[in-house]
């Protein structure tokens, strides 16, 4: 089950790139990008004895937004990282079926409808304008989930492939949470610090108190992107053998009665829509993690 009252809920937004490494971490890269730019809030949430919020502030840190960051905790009741998967509810997020807060709405960037293929952590030798990735985030402990998902359903589209169909997605995430929870009674701590320096801020476990850690990679519109949506920009950082690039475009119901031109394969009630502004990203398989870039 999901946590109710986690010590420490860690919330990711915009264009991040997710894995779990070999050591069991969890991992968020910043993709670089026009007019984008990572921002980091620490919020100290303050509880009544029936546990509601009575009130909030946040809290100063000195964390490099430039630099790799490590989220630690000390006694927490997971040992490390866990997908939050709920497998009592039937998952289909084609059909919109599962709970809200699986790990599965997640977008697999390595699968079948992005063309099957393990990612490669640098950009395609095609690519005009190469983004890098960075800084990057680990988490030592925690259960993994799905914060939010968009209201709007989507299709995966290819930008440099026209032999290519759309496929459909359905709703996706685009908040991911991580969930910590301590000992409020024995120690029990969860620290932020740049990678390899002194721990920047510790947020101690306690019956009456929760914190919120933000981490925001988000953006204005941008005319950079040429008719896309952000979403594209993950593939001028990350490669597949062939260089295809990908991005999203937002679906509408159309009753059956769309252009047969613009609607879904497999879904004829759905065709395409006009470009959105999805600032979101997806996850990756497991390996090695991502490269130390991002310490200096």
């Amino acid at each position: 089950m999901l946590e109710q009252d986690p010590t420490v809920t860690i919330c990711f937004a915009g264009l991040e790139i997710f894995c779990i490494n070999k050591k069991n971490e969890f991992q968020a890269a910043v993709v670089q990008c026009p007019d984008h730019k990572l921002v980091i809030n620490v919020q100290e949430i303050t509880l009544d004895e029936s546990g509601e919020p009575t009130e909030s502030k946040l809290l100063s840190h000195s964390l490099d937004d430039k630099r790799n960051i490590k989220v630690t905790a000390e006694k927490s009741e997971t040992p490390g990282i866990e997908k939050y998967e709920n497998r009592n509810l039937e998952f289909d997020p084609e059909r919109d079926l599962g709970d809200p807060k699986d790990f599965r709405w997640i977008i697999d960037l390595e699968s079948e409808k992005f063309g099957g293929q393990k990612l490669k952590l640098k950009p395609h030798d095609s690519v005009a304008a190469p983004k890098e990735l960075g800084p990057v985030i680990t988490v030592s402990h925690g259960k993994v989930y799905t914060e939010k998902r968009s209201d709007e359903k989507f299709a995966v589209i290819s930008v440099n492939n026209g032999a290519r169909q759309p496929e459909f997605l359905g709703r996706i995430a685009n908040r991911i949470g991580v969930n910590i929870r301590c000992d409020d009674q024995n120690g029990g701590a969860v620290s932020l610090s740049n990678a390899g320096g002194k721990n920047d801020l510790t947020l101690k476990a306690e019956p009456n108190k929760r914190y919120l850690i933000t981490f925001d990679n988000l953006c204005p519109p941008s005319e950079e992107l040429g008719g896309g949506t952000d979403f594209r920009y993950i593939f001028d950082a990350v490669s597949n053998q062939n260089g295809e690039q990908f991005d999203l475009q937002r679906v509408v119901e159309n009753g059956g009665r769309g252009n047969a031109d613009e609607a879904i394969a497999g879904h004829p009630d759905f065709s395409l829509d006009a470009d959105s502004q999805p600032c979101m990203g997806g996850t990756l398989g497991q390996g090695d993690g991502f490269p130390p870039g991002g310490d200096g």
